[in-house]
């Protein structure tokens, strides 16, 4: 039997910085229905799944927008499961 996904930690190549406080890591919880809403009047597709992640993780837009590609690549990899998406084996 699989086991249910529901909250994926991800560690951060390079932290986030929140004024003065360091985010070494994500996590992540299963999206839900209100978060997909609240994200629908995003300008871009870009700015519409950042805005979910960021909703997702707890953080605000602003502090999520401040992730690193890589780290970003890493995050789309590892959360799909969470966003009603195939999961990815992890590299």
């Amino acid at each position: 039997m699989t086991q249910e996904v529901t909250s994926i930690t991800v560690p951060l190549a390079r932290p986030l910085t929140n004024g003065d406080s360091q985010i070494p890591e994500l996590t992540f919880q299963e999206a839900d229905v209100g978060q997909l809403i609240d994200a629908s009047d995003a300008s871009t597709e870009m700015e519409r799944v950042s805005r979910v992640l960021a909703s997702m993780c707890g953080t605000s837009y602003e502090v999520f927008r401040k992730v690193k590609s890589r780290d970003f690549k890493t995050i789309m990899e590892r959360c799909g499961p969470l966003m009603g998406n195939e999961a990815k084996e992890p590299k």
